[in-house]
């Protein structure tokens, strides 16, 4: 079979221009995956006729009109299976049913059509796609906000699960934009909601609480296994990414347990990774009644619509029926839903009879009560929260004095109360842990780097890596730097890494242990380790094997004459690296030469780059003085020295020039948003650093100006746009840019004006070494130390 047969329409090894030197990024990826056997229908198409044929596998041997089920755990393995393997393509090409088979392609393909996205990713059930969705898009340290009511399974999921996994979780109101906007975070990473929820059928407003995710660069997920595609679409609201239960309406045949997640292709390939490690894909068998179902999907929903309307105003004109829940109804609370659902609310209605549980209903002379099942169709209900778990109800404050609290109610005679783990208070009860730092699970590899380099071309906000680090200086303590969620586009990390800071004090003190780094050590690890990284991804696409990597970096500074602290601009920078590889010293000079090129913090140094002040609204630009920088041997230089060497593949560490009580600093890589919970990436140590530099400055001024002390907030924000580092496009800056630093006192000293602190301020930023250090270039010299061939 030709190798082009095999290979799936979203894997195209044609090269897109000059992007080799960080990975092979000679491949870009479009919608899928799919194999060019698969039927692809215009998106304008009717919908029933995009459930019926799209995604249809059209044998080239038989000219079967209907998918074939390929029942088979492996592929062959030809030149296309290896190169996929080589490039990270495997969820492109049939390698293993577990990656991907044409029969879960042809059910991702209907899918993805029905919603109008990207692609789409089958699993073995509803609960399964949740739990890979949230895991995949959510890292340790982060936060995530849903609702009182969504599924039992989910909520479990929530609330058990999460806090062990180190992620924090809000349950609000999914009808309250007010109380979801108040309950952001700076670590807010999603926000995962279902458009009708279960069992009361309150309708979440999506356009809203996209425009809040959107504004926290959060992601919105929204569960739509009640409307399906037919009635609502999510992704048209502003949803990021849409899952079902497949078992329902999907199906609609009570024969199979699936399901699925729906949108952006960069999203779902993270969710793919995520549901191999987990063991949920869907077996071929099931993908072909999952397929066969979704054909009459349209005809299904259309009757079952109007079925609904029809059971929910019969029921409520019935004297046992207290209250009916059905947006078709006059008295539904959240009207907004009939401008975003197309032509029906789907077939759940849910009512609450008179005299709780031993109420009944009765239609036609029988009993509707016995209808009670997992399919849609109706579910009983005697009191408003009487199908949610008791941890439910006691979150929302319902258990107690609820007359159909679960307490009272007849359904839950029997019931024993919560599990342990929901006695939170009690001795020896499990509580979530907790974790100081945070890790970017699922981040972009040598694939996704592939993905970002397409994504980028199309729209250039995916580019912008924003970063962000702030320090606080406080009498009592002294100054703790950490870390701000840093952004990739729309994905955000949780990344927070906290540090204690040291430096010498103009007064005389010594502030903080000498087991602590000063800002100087934080910036200069920030500036060898990023060096040291651009070296280790432009030795690996030379194909260079290192058996050891080190950089030092020492940099000159000349005290002030009325100061022991170091209070003007470096007088230059150099470092030399030692390399131990299997490459002669020639290739490793060229690979040096991609570092002075592609290294954005040497390049920082070396271009200047301006930074502004903000205080409160306004910013002054470039603050920092027009000085000349001496040369690196200016005579009486002070030396301050940082060696940092390579770890592992991610990781860095950086240790003093003094001795063994130097502070030991960790670096990851900026490969991606990231790491696995090691240290900051070199970009964070250098906005840290910086803070916290400020932040003492400032403390500095004002007790030589004012005698008073007080705490000071400073933060500093940068961005990088990878499309230079990636030489996507080589006319985009590589260095650091939009460099701010935002000072405040906490509070304001007693009886200064803001005149007066703003002073301060200004001071501080001038007098800095690393706002000198970014805002001017700086002379670097840069060399091999030692070359070594084994």
């Amino acid at each position: 079979m030709h190798e082009e047969s095999r290979a799936a329409l979203g894997f195209d090894p044609t090269p897109t221009g000059d992007v080799n030197w960080f990975n092979d990024l000679n491949r870009r990826r479009t919608a899928g995956p799919r194999s060019p056997h698969h039927r692809i229908l215009d998106s304008n198409a009717n919908e029933s006729t995009l459930a019926v044929h799209s995604g249809t596998y059209g044998d080239p041997v038989t000219g079967s009109v209907g998918t074939p089920v390929f029942q088979t755990s492996t592929f062959l393995l030809d030149e296309a299976s290896y190169r996929a393997f080589s490039e990270g393509a495997t969820r492109d090409v049939p390698i293993y049913t577990r990656y991907g088979n044409p029969s879960q392609w042809s059910v991702q393909e209907k899918l993805a059509a029905l919603e109008g996205a990207e692609s789409a990713l089958v699993t073995s059930s509803g609960m399964s796609a949740t739990a890979a969705t949230v895991y995949a898009l959510t890292n340790s340290g982060s936060h995530i906000i849903s609702a009182y009511d969504v599924y039992g399974g989910t909520y479990n999921l929530l609330r058990e699960d999460m806090p062990s996994a180190g992620r924090e979780v809000t349950f609000v109101d999914p009808a309250d934009p007010a109380a979801i906007a108040q309950a952001v975070r700076p670590e807010t990473q999603l926000l995962f909601f279902e458009g009708l929820t279960n069992p009361l059928l309150k309708a979440p407003p999506l356009r809203e609480i996209s425009r809040i995710a959107r504004e926290n660069n959060a992601l919105l997920v929204v569960d739509n296994t009640f409307l399906s595609p037919v009635n609502m679409k999510p992704l048209d609201l502003g949803a990021d990414l849409v899952v079902h239960s497949a078992t329902k309406y999907l199906n609609g045949h009570s024969d199979l347990t699936a399901g699925c997640v729906v949108g952006r292709r960069k999203f779902l390939d993270r969710i793919w990774a995520q549901t191999l490690r987990f063991g949920g894909s869907l077996e071929p068998l099931s993908c072909f009644l999952l397929e066969r179902g979704m054909k009459t999907l349209p005809i299904r929903m259309r009757t079952q619509n109007a079925n609904a309307e029809g059971i929910a105003a019969f029921l409520s004109g019935h004297p046992n029926v207290v209250r009916v829940h059905h947006p078709s109804l006059a008295d539904y609370p959240y009207s907004y839903l009939r401008e975003d659902v197309h032509g029906g609310y789907g077939g759940m209605v849910s009512f609450q009879v008179r005299g709780g549980g031993r109420g009944r209903v009765e239609a036609d002379g029988r009993a509707t009560d016995s209808l009670y099942g997992n399919q849609p169709g109706w579910h009983r209900i005697t009191g408003e929260h009487a199908c949610q778990y008791l941890a439910q109800l006691s979150d929302r404050g319902s258990a107690r004095g609820d007359r159909h609290s679960p307490r009272t109610d007849p359904l839950f005679r029997g019931y024993r109360g919560p599990h342990r783990s929901d006695r939170r208070s009690e001795p020896g009860a499990r509580r979530p842990l907790t974790r100081k730092r945070a890790i970017m699970r699922n981040s972009f590899n040598t694939s996704g780097f592939s993905e970002v380099a397409h994504e980028i071309r199309e729209n250039p906000r995916e580019a912008q890596y924003r970063y962000g680090a702030r320090a606080r200086f406080s009498p009592a303590r002294g100054v703790t730097a950490h870390t701000e969620p840093a952004l990739l586009g729309s994905v955000k990390s949780a990344r927070d890494f906290r540090i204690d800071v040291r430096t010498p004090d103009a007064l005389g003190a010594s502030l903080g242990s000498v087991h602590e780094p000063t800002p100087l050590d934080l910036a200069l690890t920030a500036v060898a380790a990023c060096s040291l990284k651009t070296m280790v991804g432009g030795g690996s696409a030379r194909g260079i094997t290192f058996e050891s990597l080190a950089l030092t970096i020492r940099a000159a500074f000349v005290p002030a004459a009325d100061s022991s602290d170091l209070t003007v601009p470096p007088a230059g920078l150099g470092y030399r690296i030692e390399a131990e590889g299997a490459a002669d010293a020639a290739v490793l000079h060229e690979v040096l030469d991609q570092v002075r090129s592609h290294s954005p913090n040497h390049r920082t140094l070396t271009d200047p780059v301006p930074v502004r002040l903000d205080l409160g609204g306004e910013t002054d630009e470039d603050v920092a003085p027009q000085a000349v920088l001496p040369p690196l041997a200016t005579a009486g230089a002070q030396l301050l020295t940082r060696r940092v060497r390579w770890v592992s593949g991610t990781q860095f560490e950086s240790t003093g020039a003094d001795g063994p009580h130097a502070p030991v600093l960790r670096v990851d890589q900026p490969k991606q948003l990231t790491g696995v919970d090691w240290g900051p990436n070199p970009q964070e140590y250098l906005l840290m650093g910086l803070a916290s530099e400020v932040a003492l400055l400032a403390r500095r001024e004002a007790l030589l100006h004012t005698g008073v002390e007080c705490s000071w907030d400073v933060a500093a924000r940068a961005r990088v746009d990878i499309r230079g580092l990636l030489k996507v496009d080589t006319s985009v800056p590589v260095p650091l840019q939009d460099v701010v630093c935002a000072v405040h006192p906490a509070p304001a000293p007693p009886g200064s004006s803001p005149q007066d602190w703003q002073d301060i301020a200004r001071t501080a930023v001038r007098r800095s070494l690393l706002v000198n250090l970014l805002a001017k270039a700086q002379p670097v010299e840069t060399g091999l130390l030692s070359a070594v061939a084994v």
